[in-house]
């Protein structure tokens, strides 16, 4: 929060904010801190192998017996709010 509030001091338009505006803006900034270094600290823990992997990295032309709209169907996270579970076994790898 003090980085925050610092970088609110190095503003111009402080005095267009009020209190309230300020205070909120150092506590949204402190709670993304925390979350963030919480979750970096569980990615470390978990020792994952490929941390930077993401979903828009998948090469859709290697035949993985998966229909791509299948594929595609996850990146939307229907799945999560549906609150289904999906497992994925087997190399993720095509080089395994």
């Amino acid at each position: 929060m003090l980085a925050a509030f610092l970088e609110q001091m190095e503003r111009h338009d402080l005095d267009t904010m009020t209190f309230e505006d300020r205070l909120s803006l150092l506590i949204d900034r402190g709670i993304d801190e925390r979350r963030s270094r919480s979750l970096q600290r569980r990615l470390k823990k978990a020792r994952l192998r490929h941390q930077d992997a993401c979903f828009e990295d998948i090469n859709l032309a290697h035949p993985r017996g998966l229909p791509r709209r299948v594929v595609l169907g996850l990146a939307d996270c229907s799945w999560i709010r549906s609150n289904a579970n999906i497992l994925i076994t087997g190399p993720s790898d095509p080089d395994s």
